[in-house]
């Protein structure tokens, strides 16, 4: 953990602890399976970032994923268009393809998936959700205390003892 942060990235399972798949990669982080049948595949979350300065689930992903899956969690389904209309009043700078695209990060993370639809003018995307708010935010948790007990863990062990209730 570089600079007190940690995020989310997703790494193929083929290349988690495969030496050759990220050259210079020294660190040793604990990382969690996510096995969702819809992606046929297994991807393993690992973290890298955590800004100590933000609050909720922008400490762990950037601002605009983090509204967009704010939203995502209200309404649970939605086209890019629909989450853009949403956003376009915060941000009016910001372009529909810039929301697109950052929902396919959000799909490669494995916090979203989309399938395809006719709609109106022809194809387009449907993302939905793939994980609560609440299970999202547990794997956080579990994910920066499994790195701490393994980079620190008698200052973990002695800092939890002491806040325990």
């Amino acid at each position: 953990m570089r600079g007190g942060s940690l995020a989310w990235s997703r790494t193929p399972a083929s290349q988690a602890g495969n030496p050759g798949s990220n050259p210079g990669h020294r660190t040793k982080t604990k990382t969690f399976l996510d096995l969702s049948p819809k992606f046929k595949q297994v991807m393993i979350m690992e973290p890298h970032e955590f800004k100590l300065t933000e609050e909720g689930i922008k400490a762990v992903l950037p601002p605009l994923e983090a509204e967009i899956m704010e939203y995502m969690w209200k309404v649970r389904v939605a086209t890019a268009g629909e989450v853009y209309e949403k956003l376009k009043d915060k941000h009016p700078d910001m372009r529909r393809s810039t929301v697109s695209i950052l929902m396919n990060r959000l799909c490669e993370r494995g916090l979203l998936e989309r399938r395809v639809e006719k709609g109106r003018g022809g194809m387009r995307y449907v993302y939905n959700i793939t994980t609560t708010r609440e299970e999202f935010e547990q794997k956080v948790v579990e994910s920066i205390l499994d790195a701490l007990m393994n980079n620190f863990k008698e200052a973990t062990f002695a800092y939890l003892s002491k806040i325990k209730k």
